[in-house]
């Protein structure tokens, strides 16, 4: 149903968020709030953070990364 849905989406939602603020440092916040939040194109969201493109492209990698094994832990899922 729909309000299931939300309910889900919302669970998900607080999970990223509280990953989000335990789990990353404050560079890997700003780069994830730089290309999700303001839209930045990555190599813009490098500037902003004076690194290479490369750099960057590993920094929001490994971010998103540390986020999913978070939610994992919390859900008890695994990945595939």
């Amino acid at each position: 149903s729909d309000a299931r849905c939300r309910q889900v989406y919302g669970l998900v939602l607080a999970l990223y968020m509280q990953a989000y603020q335990q789990e990353l440092k404050s560079r890997d916040r700003l780069a994830l709030e730089l290309v999700e939040m303001r839209k930045l194109g990555y190599r813009e969201a490098a500037a902003v953070l004076g690194i290479r493109l490369e750099n960057f492209k590993m920094v929001v990698c490994r971010a998103r990364k540390k986020i999913l094994q978070s939610m994992v832990r919390v859900l008890g899922t695994h990945q595939s």
